[in-house]
């Protein structure tokens, strides 16, 4: 059991890691290309990734056609309305007010994990959380985030996006023992990978612009960043999530979330040369606190 969990937490510190390097892929992938041609080669290149370690055996995945079915939700929230409502948010929004939202996840696993899986934190956790939530809040708010400024539309859409990603991982952690991470993350991305496709040849159906499909691939940056996102940051790290999830309660899980933004700051100030300020460091020391707090205090509930 002590191994299950250790190795757990691995998985989701892993997880964080890959998630907070993502940003720099996701700028490079969609400068070169559409945001639509960037996740429509992302979610292929995971699935085509899975699909060869399972043709070899490396990994055992058994999934029957009701199985794809049940498997197509994990796919409509994080792939599909995740990904989807981000990046519509993010058209009417800045990419700090899409920080602060994506902040709230951890607080909406929370909610949904105790009534929908019955997974209730202490009155300390519930405190570890929030001191989470307001380092990522804070964080922002010093990068120069005024509400007055906001757009009300682009935060209800990251608002959701927040909230599809909160059901992602409840829904995840309710099917621990009915499927293996990896057989969660093989239908997902399966699914998904179908979804954008026929997506992106219909959009280019419409504009009269099917020849020029490929064009993106031509280019050397978008293939490589697509390559580390589909690989890392989509296989990996959900593979990596999902096994935690298996062992983890989801609240535990979603204030790693913010375990993110901290890695993130740390990638910009070792390989883009970004500044360090001291809210950085006080952001990311609440950040952490209550991540530990979360995590090591009050621990009631076995996984």
């Amino acid at each position: 059991m002590k191994r299950d969990i250790a190795t757990a937490y691995i998985s989701i510190i892993l997880f964080a890691i890959l998630v907070g390097f993502s940003f720099i892929g996701s700028k490079i992938s969609v400068g070169a290309s559409t945001p639509l041609e960037a996740v429509a080669v992302r979610f292929f290149v995971a699935f085509i990734c899975v699909y060869i370690l399972k043709k070899f055996n490396i990994l055992k995945i058994n999934l029957s056609f009701n199985d794809y079915k049940s498997l197509s939700l994990l796919a409509l929230f994080y792939s599909v309305l995740f990904f989807g409502l981000q990046a519509m948010g993010l058209q009417f929004s800045s990419s700090i007010e899409s920080g602060i939202m994506f902040a709230a996840s951890p607080a909406i696993i929370t909610f949904l994990a105790a009534i929908f899986l019955k997974e209730k934190p202490s009155l300390i956790q519930g405190f570890s959380i929030a001191l989470s939530i307001s380092g990522v809040i804070y964080i922002f708010i010093m990068k120069g985030f005024n509400i007055k400024d906001a757009s009300t539309i682009g935060l209800i859409l990251l608002f959701f996006s927040s909230c599809a990603q909160a059901s992602y991982n409840v829904l995840a952690r309710s099917y621990k023992n009915r499927f293996s991470p990896y057989e969660m993350s093989y239908g997902m991305f399966a699914v998904s990978s179908i979804f954008y496709l026929i997506l992106l040849v219909g959009n280019h159906l419409i504009k009269g612009t099917l020849p020029l499909i490929f064009e993106p691939l031509k280019n050397p940056s978008f293939v490589l960043s697509v390559l580390y996102l589909g690989i890392g940051t989509t296989v990996l790290s959900t593979f990596f999530l999902n096994r935690a999830l298996k062992s983890i309660e989801a609240y535990k899980t979603g204030v790693f979330l913010n375990v993110s933004t901290v890695i993130s700051i740390f990638v910009g100030i070792i390989f883009l040369s970004e500044p360090f300020s001291m809210y950085q460091a006080i952001g990311s020391f609440l950040i952490i606190t209550g991540v530990l707090g979360a995590n090591l205090l009050g621990r009631k509930k076995k996984a």
